[in-house]
């Protein structure tokens, strides 16, 4: 019911602001009507506040109150201001205006700029050069290579999107509460591309999430809440590095992302894969440890945690199928390789190994996050120092290397007892591989018939992951991410027991190992 300011109180506001109120009201509304209902609002409004008193510059103030009385009015109706126009694209703000009246148009034309941020290249262009810049349409076709009639239907098509974007009742919060992503690479070749720097930034993850289903750069933009300028920059770098396609109009990503309702159901699925195994994998470690001291692993008193670690290491933690040279999709640098990426936080027991292959040995430095910092692979990548490594597990130390030797003690790989230098690092020698074997032969009896149902759900959910172009790669796929999740949540189970010791900071090389052909 419209409320009427009574004939005695009117003068609390001049005649001349009436009009103004009024007329402020009928730009903003869709009839007369309309406009008498919020400006007998805005009256009513400003006599309270009058009564209140205080009022120092009652100009400002009452313009104040007219423009948060008019977003009220727009709460309740649940709708978008009807005013967009091409005069919006103009309403550009002037020094001459009240200052509540010029704040007004000042949001106003912010907010025409904001939904001109989020339409892609051509579309935003063509709006600039015509409203902004007042270019004439034959211009415009030149520096945009475009004819007369695509700039007319560019314009046209702009405008509506443009009040589509503009009358929008929600704006998505993608920028301001990300969501999570991690990436993992599994290659059998040198890649160039190092998808680590490429989604260190929170942008291009995003984009890689919103994108597992096709995307124009308009609706990545309303998603992201970032202009599309920015989009198309960045899509352009993705597609550089063939994580990204794009086909009309649309872009999609090209690897794998299982979402977090994915990875939640296959944790699920692991827990209680693990609570079954779990004991007898233990029980095993009990059993054939003293067989595996005596496989020249570690040639001096090794800790209990090394050897705990050096078991889980080796030991089955799921029943996968051996995945072939074929079943890995090439890069954009031609490498065979697994991009894989999953919608949560870094998982606090993934793994990074990079080996370094010498004449007799293969040096297998690994990093694990719930260690902190990754430095072990960085440590060890100078093929001398690992060859210096090997020197001292075998006993041959040269006072040549004395320097590599230093280095290696210091960062915790070799340690020297009674004049002697020792290695930290297992060696999976012939012996204890064959003792592993033997073990594992005994649990894999216990764990395939585990596997099966983690298996089928996981065959499901990655072939949904997989856009198109990588269907032909489903087995693939779904062996190297069960042998990520079996990485994770197994080393997570056994130290969840109490069984296996991790602390950030370690100083040991708990999970390098080397590998003695």
């Amino acid at each position: 019911m419209k409320r009427r300011i009574p004939v005695e109180e009117n003068d609390i506001v001049s005649s001349k602001q009436r009009a103004q109120i009024f007329a402020f009201a009928l730009k903003r509304t869709s009839n007369a009507a309309d406009a008498e209902e919020l400006s007998q609002e805005i009256l009513l409004q400003c006599l309270i506040a009058a009564r209140r008193g205080g009022i120092n510059n009652s100009e400002s103030y009452f313009w104040s109150v007219a423009h948060n009385t008019y977003k009220r009015y727009l709460s309740r109706r649940k709708s978008a201001p009807q005013f967009l126009s091409e005069e919006a694209f103009t309403n550009i703000p002037n020094g001459n205006a009240p200052l509540a009246e010029d704040l007004s148009a000042r949001e106003e034309y912010d907010a025409v700029k904001r939904a001109l941020s989020s339409l892609a290249e051509l579309y935003r262009k063509t709006l600039v050069y015509f409203y902004y810049d007042e270019l004439p349409v034959t211009e415009i076709g030149k520096k945009l290579n475009l004819s007369e009639s695509m700039v007319k239907f560019y314009l046209r098509a702009g405008r509506q999107k443009l009040k589509e974007v503009y009358s929008m009742n929600e704006q998505k919060l993608k920028s301001f509460y990300p969501a999570d992503f991690c990436v993992y690479l599994a290659a059998i070749d040198f890649t160039h591309i190092n998808v680590w720097e490429i989604f260190r930034r929170k942008l291009p993850c995003q984009l890689a999430l919103e994108c597992t289903n096709a995307r124009s750069v308009q609706e990545l933009s309303l998603a992201t809440g970032v202009p599309a300028a920015y989009i198309e920059d960045e899509i352009e770098i993705l597609r550089n590095a063939d994580l990204m396609h794009f086909s009309f109009g649309k872009a999609i990503t090209n690897f794998s992302v299982l979402k977090s309702d994915a990875v939640r159901e296959m944790k699920g699925i692991f827990t209680e894969i693990y609570a079954r195994y779990l004991p007898r994998a233990i029980a095993a470690y009990e059993t054939y440890l003293p067989k595996l001291k005596q496989c020249d692993v570690f040639k001096c008193d090794a800790q209990e945690k090394q050897w705990k670690w050096f078991f889980a290491s080796n030991v089955s933690d799921f029943y996968t199928e051996p995945v072939k040279c074929e079943d890995y999709p090439q890069t954009a640098c031609g490498a065979r390789a697994f991009i894989f990426a999953a919608e949560t936080e870094n998982f606090p027991f993934t793994r990074g190994q990079t080996p370094i292959f010498l004449d007799n040995y293969e040096v297998r430095p690994c990093d694990v996050s719930v260690f902190g910092e990754f430095r072990r692979q960085e440590q060890l990548r100078p093929a001398e120092k690992s060859a210096a490594l090997c020197e001292i597990y075998r006993g041959n130390a040269n006072e040549e290397h004395a320097a590599l030797y230093a280095e290696l003690i210091g960062q915790g790989y070799a340690f020297k007892k009674d004049g002697k230098l020792f290695s930290n690092v297992p060696a999976s020698t012939a012996k204890s591989r064959a003792a592993f074997q033997e073990m594992n032969e005994e649990l894999n009896a216990v764990l395939q018939p585990l596997c099966r149902k983690a298996r089928k759900t996981a065959e499901e959910l990655i072939d949904t992951s997989l856009p198109r172009q990588l269907k032909q790669y489903r087995r693939g796929y779904t062996e190297i991410w069960l042998d990520f999740f079996a990485g994770v949540w197994f080393l997570e189970s056994l130290h969840e027991s109490g069984f296996l010791p991790a602390e950030r900071g370690e100083t040991l090389p708990l999970a390098c190992s080397i590998y003695e052909k």
